[in-house]
């Protein structure tokens, strides 16, 4: 099977495919910065209690 058979010729597009395809790229490079975010937002959280973390203080009063 030829890949270049199966590829849409851009020749042939309108201004509104060249919109969509560039609304999608956005939309996906936002996704993609986002989660990067979270993930270093959550790495830092984690980071930051391990290192200023401190036993658990138990109550006199648990249990009783």
């Amino acid at each position: 099977m030829n890949d270049i058979e199966d590829t849409p010729d851009r020749r042939y597009w309108t201004a509104y495919d060249h919109f969509k395809i560039e609304q999608e790229a956005r939309a996906m490079r936002a996704a993609a910065m986002h989660a990067s975010a979270v993930k270093l937002w959550q790495r830092l959280r984690a980071a930051f209690a391990h290192a200023g973390a401190q036993p658990a203080k138990r109550s006199r009063t648990a249990g009783a």
